[in-house]
């Protein structure tokens, strides 16, 4: 009744030829899931990742030579957990989905010309769960009712507090960084035009 999943990822790219733009990137990423099954009808899971991003570039500001560089550093979690019923009640099953996302991004720049510095870390935030509760209306159809709840949050000072006009000789767009709280409702129907593995007509089961 159990079941486990485990992978892993590393790369380390480097661009040697490159004079300017990206020069080297490594990778690293984990993640795993887990799966039980309580009987024939119920079953759960949970997952979750880890991954991280160390990139090096260097750029030119005026000439052909690099004058600065830039140390990016991503990160990223997720999580997850969900669980699955075919017997929640007669004919009626029901699936549940909680998703946990986070990222954060460091960029450190050291220039030649200019003082550069470290950037504000850009950073996001996601939450999401997911309920569908299924009624089998009869061998062939069923009909689904969902609820999809997310929340995304993010910092990027890139786009927050930049209006269309905010810097001199520099048309922006004015778009601030995501922020949103989403519930979505629906209905929707399932018809099987053939026999469907594991529902039994009301002849057969007798």
């Amino acid at each position: 009744p159990l079941s486990l999943g485990i992978s892993g990822l590393y790369a380390d790219d480097s661009y040697s030829r490159s004079e300017i733009g990206l020069q080297s990137a490594r990778t690293s990423r984990i993640s795993g899931d887990l799966g039980y099954a309580f009987n024939e009808k119920n079953s759960a899971y949970l997952h979750a990742g880890y991954e991280t991003i160390d990139a090096r570039q260097r750029g030119s500001e005026m000439y052909s030579s690099p004058d600065w560089k830039a140390l990016r550093e991503d990160e990223f979690t997720t999580a997850g957990v969900g669980f699955r019923s075919e017997s929640i009640a007669t004919n009626f099953d029901l699936e549940l989905d909680y998703t946990y996302g986070k990222s954060n991004g460091a960029t450190d720049v050291v220039a030649t010309f200019s003082p550069g510095g470290k950037f504000p870390d850009l950073e996001t935030e996601l939450n999401r769960f997911k309920a569908d509760l299924t009624y089998r209306a009869s061998e062939r159809l069923d009909v689904v009712f969902g609820w999809w709840w997310e929340k995304f949050d993010s910092k990027d000072w890139s786009l927050a507090g930049v209006q269309p006009a905010t810097m001199p000789q520099v048309l922006a767009f004015g778009a601030d960084p995501y922020n949103y709280d989403v519930n979505v409702f629906s209905v929707s129907a399932r018809y099987y035009f053939g026999k469907r593995h594991g529902v039994e007509s009301a002849e057969e089961a007798e």
